[in-house]
């Protein structure tokens, strides 16, 4: 053995030393102290590398060098320094790609595999560094060097054991490509990560192993078919999602849950299929199941329980309705802080369980949650201060213009609604503001929110009376009058009330003959209607009352 052979044996024994040791203190998750011991095998490597060049290609050092620059990569990773973990794994693949044409065929297939990890890996920090399009890329190679990897072995039944699994690397894509909403190619990413677990399972079956654990293949199943329904959901193809979450729960043991972590992931998917269920696909009574399956794994779940409010509300079983809005309540009323989606979830199950104290008739109760709800958010729902108003108008506790102030409030926020946005009863509300500012003398605004009124619903009778009464007792634009009181008519044919309205702006008018026409016509179907014999009267000079 030459000097060089001697020396170079000598610094890669040295070298692979720190490595042993790094990989121990790895295991035991001594991250920084393993950090040391591969940053030794790196340094006794790299200061050796240009004297012992050709050596180095013949042995274990450029290996070595690779192993050690991922594996402290990984440390990082585990301490969660993605810059530093970034630095390393593509140190780690820039050394692989400039030298491998100088490596035979054996030292190749054992340096790719730190090459495949690092690539993903590296996709992960670049994850967390907010780059998931590099990160993509990353992914792929890794895909592609596993493919390429295992294609050497595929035909050679003594080497089967040499295949590696690429599940990992396909459902980190597959995860990374739903994040980016490419639901298409994450489906494909799934897919693969299904057939992988297949022919897995297969072929431990065949080769009667006795060491197949079905918790972690059942486990990877219930992952991919999770995520793959997601995907599925996304792309609006529901039959499909609600197929792969009824598959991924089947692959659930609610009795081997070890964790927490574990539980959540379960809950999120009964979650899912839960609001697949009541959301998509109208069935309630499925969704309603997952929803009470959510609530034996966390009780206080607050979509669960305001979801099933929700349930029970339009079943009409108010009271059940109103115990899960307050356990809502109880739970976001102290954790709301600036949290959106926690502050509106705040906001409709006090509106919510103000409509069923409502439908109840525990009225006092229904203003109070009312009142929380305004207090809690002004902005998110006009029908709250339209719903508070009716409930002060029927009590009577507030005035006409603190009545219109609601009213004002809530159609404020009606107008600002997207026009899709389904609104119930919406001309009630205007023909009710109508009502308020016609009480106040303000017979513009009322006459103007009376014709809103009716371009909302060209049948809302009421609207074109109240309209027609303004114009003919308080404006005295008998002729307007008259085309309200016809469209009543129309509308209902013999509104006597109507009728004799009309009459009495056919006298103002001074169209007598018409006047009398129209009040024979209601005698011959209400011979004792007071009012029209009063007209009657009148017309016929009999007495000297006023119109």
């Amino acid at each position: 053995m030459s000097n060089n052979q001697e020396d170079a044996n000598n610094f890669e024994d040295e070298a692979l030393k720190e490595f042993k040791e790094g990989s121990i203190h790895f295991q035991k998750h001594f991250y920084s102290k393993a950090i040391q011991h591969y940053e030794e095998a790196i340094e006794i490597i790299s200061k050796n590398s240009n004297e012992f060049k050709n050596i180095l290609f013949d042995g274990i050092s450029f290996e070595i060098l690779i192993k050690s620059l991922t594996s402290k990569g990984l440390c990082y990773f585990n301490e969660q320094k993605w810059e530093s973990a970034n630095k390393d794994f593509d140190e780690s693949i820039s050394l692989f790609e400039q030298f491998k044409s100088k490596l035979n065929d054996d030292d190749l297939n054992s340096i790719v595999l730190s090459i495949i990890k690092a690539n993903h890996m590296k996709g992960k920090c670049l994850i967390y560094l907010k780059k998931e399009k590099e990160a993509l890329q990353n992914f792929t190679k890794a895909i592609q060097l596993g493919n390429e990897y295992n294609s050497n072995f595929e035909n050679v039944d003594e080497n089967v054991t040499k295949i590696i699994s690429l599940f990992n690397y396909y459902m980190s894509r597959g995860l990374l490509q739903n994040q980016l909403q490419q639901f298409d190619l994450a489906i494909d990413d799934f897919t693969q990560c299904v057939t992988i677990l297949d022919n897995t399972l297969q072929n431990k079956l065949l080769n009667n192993c006795d060491n197949i654990d079905m918790s972690q293949i059942n486990h990877d199943y219930y992952v991919t078919l999770h995520n793959r329904g997601i995907s599925y959901e996304n792309l609006q193809n529901y039959e499909m999602a609600l197929h792969d979450y009824n598959a991924a729960i089947n692959y659930i043991d609610l009795s081997t849950l070890q964790n927490s972590l574990q539980k959540n992931n379960v809950i999120d998917t009964f979650y899912y299929r839960a609001r697949l269920n009541d959301q998509f696909l109208q069935n309630k009574s499925e969704a309603e199941k997952d929803y009470l399956k959510i609530l034996t794994l966390q009780k206080d779940h607050i979509l669960a329980n305001y979801y099933l409010g929700e349930i029970y509300y339009f079943k009409k079983n108010y009271k059940l309705s109103q115990n899960y809005f307050t356990i809502v309540i109880d739970n976001l009323c102290d954790n709301v802080d600036n949290n959106v989606d926690n502050n509106e979830k705040l906001f409709y199950s006090h509106f919510n369980r103000g409509m069923c104290y409502k439908n109840c008739n525990e009225f006092e109760n229904a203003i109070n949650d009312f009142e929380l709800a305004i207090n809690t958010n002004k902005e998110i729902f006009y029908k709250v201060f339209i719903e508070l108003a009716r409930l002060y108008t029927k009590l009577q506790l507030k005035t006409n213009e603190e009545l219109v102030t609601l009213y004002n409030q809530g159609i404020s926020l009606l107008e600002k609604s997207p026009s899709t946005t389904m609104i119930d009863n919406k001309s009630h509300i205007y023909f009710e503001r109508g009502i308020l500012y016609n009480k106040l003398d303000n017979y513009q605004s009322a006459i103007k929110d009376f014709t809103t009124t009716i371009q909302l619903d060209p049948n809302f009778i009421d609207a074109y009376f109240n309209r027609g009464f303004i114009n003919h007792r308080k404006l005295k634009l008998f002729e307007k009058a008259i085309e309200d009181y016809d469209k009543v008519i129309y509308l209902n044919p013999y509104d006597v009330d109507c009728e004799n309205q009309k009459v009495m702006c056919l006298i103002e008018l001074e169209r007598e003959e018409e006047a009398k026409v129209l009040v024979q016509e209601i005698l011959e179907r209400n011979p004792e209607n007071e009012t029209t014999m009063g007209l009657k009267r009148y017309l016929n000079n009999e007495d000297n009352e006023e119109v």
